[in-house]
């Protein structure tokens, strides 16, 4: 994704290098520490610590602290940049535009065991070897992964994920 729509994406409309250099638009292809960053990497400095490492990193973007100093270290590198209170959380806001975990297709594997007093929402996958008892409410979107367990009278609300071996009960 270009930097434009990683800014688009987490709403940022000011405090970035585009106000600056409109031009300097990288792609961007993932996310690494600042000291193993690559180009078309996303990173992120937060505190005086890893702040000399703008000088060194590879990565084509940066989040900062509110600090010009480092803002111009990395216009002169030719580094986007966003600048926030707290880079940290920005980042951690950015790692799901650039992975998404595994969603299985929705639908109910053959060796799924599931009680006929289960009612199952809309989209919903369930994988091989779950058992689903008695009077359980599935909702829109939930994806139970193998191995699942859900005992009788459970709630799981929509678009819930329960990963392999859960055992979900009241």
């Amino acid at each position: 994704m270009k930097f434009s729509q990683l800014l688009q994406e987490l709403q940022i409309t000011d405090q970035h290098s585009l106000l600056v250099d409109p031009a300097h638009d990288p792609v961007l292809t993932g996310l690494a520490a600042i000291d193993e960053a690559q180009p078309g990497s996303l990173s992120y400095i937060e505190g005086g610590k890893f702040a000399s490492q703008i000088h060194h990193t590879g990565a084509s973007a940066v989040i900062l602290p509110q600090d010009a100093k480092l803002q111009q270290q990395a216009s002169q590198r030719q580094i986007a940049w966003i600048s926030t209170a707290e880079p940290k959380l920005l980042f951690a806001k950015a790692v799901p535009l650039f992975y998404q975990p595994f969603q299985p297709e929705p639908g109910i594997h053959p060796t799924a065991v599931i009680h006929p007093t289960t009612q199952i929402g809309q989209e919903v996958s369930v994988g091989a070897y779950s058992v689903i008892q008695a009077n359980v409410k599935i909702g829109n979107g939930v994806c139970i992964h193998p191995s699942v367990v859900v005992y009788p009278d459970v709630q799981i609300g929509d678009r819930t994920v329960l990963h392999a071996g859960c055992v979900k009960f009241q």
